[in-house]
């Protein structure tokens, strides 16, 4: 009943509401007639058409509603986000427009069962509270947004929604205050019964509503609801294999004014002109009077099936709704959906490496090393040796990609003989400085340990200034003989309790002594100077001075 129907009562209320001149008047006035004379003579004449067959049909009361334990959620979204505005629509007629979206998990497939129409309004239009119609145009749109982020592919997707309702009384500025009263909802079951040519005159039970049957015709059931007019009604008819027969031309489901369908009834090849000469006076009065309520008598439904009544239903949605206000706001413009954050587990990072073969230190606190969707699966400690595989190309600051001097490369490693990744803030690759120093029988390595190679070197605004890092470079000692390896700890001179972190980035030279080893480097254009001893299974250089 609601497309065509809706159509129709759109075109009476411009009639009804049109200023025009009364020559323009008269041709609004045919139009009309014609659409209503089109109209009910297609119900009278039957459709001339090939009956198509449905045989994947179910009937709707048979069906499993999947989405009943989300209607709340559904309803909710869309009263958050709606948002309503007068204005003229494409008829230049003044219409109750309201906006609104659904959360992503309503398809395409579920707008068939969802209502949505006006249960009251107090908008008011230069002081005067506006008439506005409680069914209307209800359409559904998308809003979509897709893209590649992190690695990873998304794509989101709603349904929206945009209903007019025509206001039935005069706009006289674009004043508008108030709010209005909207019911929505979606199918949660039906009421249906069965219907046969015997019923014609009899009433039929929906639940608790009974309605009218007031004629079958060729192809066509003419229902009165009565007071229930805006019920939404409508017809199956199934063959005797149980498969849905239908046309795949013409009109579903319309509405024919009752003084209408008796005229046709008692001279179904009603020409035009008789026609317009029998109903032109009451399409003056309804001018005059401002009110179609009344001027042709009842709103009959028309529902129209394919082949022989045999085994037919009629059937309505029962509907799960919630009742909100929407305040007119001039201000508030339309909500659009944003798409949500890539969750966690969905993340999938650009790692591409690029291979190293160095060997390096871990130093730092709470470490803690990463598989490569960088999530934490081993606890370190400081001082721990590696070997370095490789180094990523782009440069990250957690998981976005990061070109200012804050990025820095992940490292991929190998850790007790298994691969991880960690930020490079954490990896200090060693470059050896000497080494077939001998302690005894044992042999050692001195190393300087880099902390800038993982870091961004260069501003990326200006690519001709460095990056300030506090970086430094630890004395590393090896025993190849034991592979073992020592972070000399740097004793301070004014306060010998003290160990300072090392900034040496120049290892001058190591002299063996006999007190362990001398050790000359150089910080900032500044020669140090110390000696390096071993206690209690550490290296600490002492003494240090310039």
């Amino acid at each position: 009943m609601k497309t065509f129907s809706t159509y129709l009562m759109l075109l009476i209320s411009a009639l009804c509401l049109s200023q025009a001149s009364d020559s323009t008047q008269l041709k609004e006035i045919e139009f009309v007639e014609m659409i209503t004379y089109g109209s009910t003579v297609e119900i009278f004449k039957g459709i001339d058409a090939d009956i198509k067959i449905d045989e994947t049909y179910v009937l709707p009361w048979q069906k499993e509603l999947s989405y009943k334990e989300s209607i709340g959620a559904a309803l909710d979204t869309l009263i958050k986000n709606s948002t309503i505005k007068i204005e003229k629509n494409s008829f230049s007629d003044y219409v109750l427009r309201m906006e609104s979206y659904f959360p992503e998990f309503i398809n395409e497939g579920l707008m068939d069962a969802f209502e949505l129409s006006v249960v009251s309004s107090d908008i008011k239009n230069n002081g005067q509270q506006l008439n506005i119609q409680d069914g209307g145009m209800v359409n559904f749109g998308f809003h979509s947004y897709s893209g590649y982020k992190n690695g990873s592919s998304y794509s989101h997707s709603w349904r929206t929604i945009d209903a007019s309702y025509p206001i039935k009384s005069e706009v006289v500025s674009e004043d508008f205050q108030g709010t209005a009263q909207f019911q929505g909802g979606f199918v949660e079951g039906y009421q249906y019964a069965p219907i046969k040519k015997s019923d014609i005159g009899k009433k039929v039970q929906l639940g608790n509503t009974a309605v009218t049957v007031v004629d079958i015709l060729k192809n066509v059931v003419i229902l009165d609801l009565g007071a229930n007019e805006d019920l939404e009604v409508k017809l199956v008819n199934l063959n005797k294999e149980g498969n849905k027969m239908y046309y795949s031309d013409g009109f579903v489901s319309q509405t024919v004014y009752e003084d209408t369908y008796f005229l046709f009834k008692e001279k179904p090849n009603l020409t035009l002109e008789e026609y317009q000469k029998i109903v032109r006076p009451k399409f003056l009065k309804l001018k005059e009077s401002k009110n179609r309520n009344g001027v042709f008598g009842k709103e009959f439904t028309a529902l129209t099936y394919g082949g022989e009544l045999q085994e037919a239903y009629v059937y309505m949605p029962i509907y799960s709704s919630k009742t909100f206000t929407v305040t007119y706001d001039d201000n508030k413009y339309k909500n659009i959906p944003q798409a949500p954050p890539i969750p966690e587990s969905e993340v999938k990072l650009d790692l591409h490496f690029e291979t190293e073969n160095e060997q390096g230190i871990l130093l730092g606190e709470d470490l803690n090393l990463l598989d490569e969707k960088l999530t934490g699966v081993k606890k370190v400690s400081s001082g721990s040796f590696v070997n370095i595989l490789g180094k990523t190309v782009s440069f990250f600051n957690g998981k976005e990609k990061d070109y200012s001097c804050n990025g820095y490369k992940y490292v991929k490693i190998e850790y007790q003989g298994i691969e991880y990744v960690i930020p490079g803030l954490h990896v200090f690759k060693l470059e050896k400085v000497d080494d077939n120093r001998f302690s005894g029988t044992e042999r050692i390595n001195f190393y300087k340990a880099e902390s800038r190679d993982y870091l961004k070197p260069i501003k990326p605004v200006d690519e001709m200034e460095f990056c300030e890092h506090n970086t430094y470079s630890p004395v590393i000692m090896n025993m190849p003989d034991s592979n073992s390896y020592y972070v000399v700890q740097i004793e301070d001179s004014d306060s010998p309790s003290k160990i300072i972190k090392s900034e040496f980035y120049d290892i001058i030279k190591v002299d063996q002594t006999e007190n362990g080893y001398n050790l000359k480097a150089k910080y900032d254009g500044v020669i140090y100077e110390g000696t390096i001893k071993k206690e209690d299974d550490k290296y600490i250089m002492k003494d240090l001075k310039k």
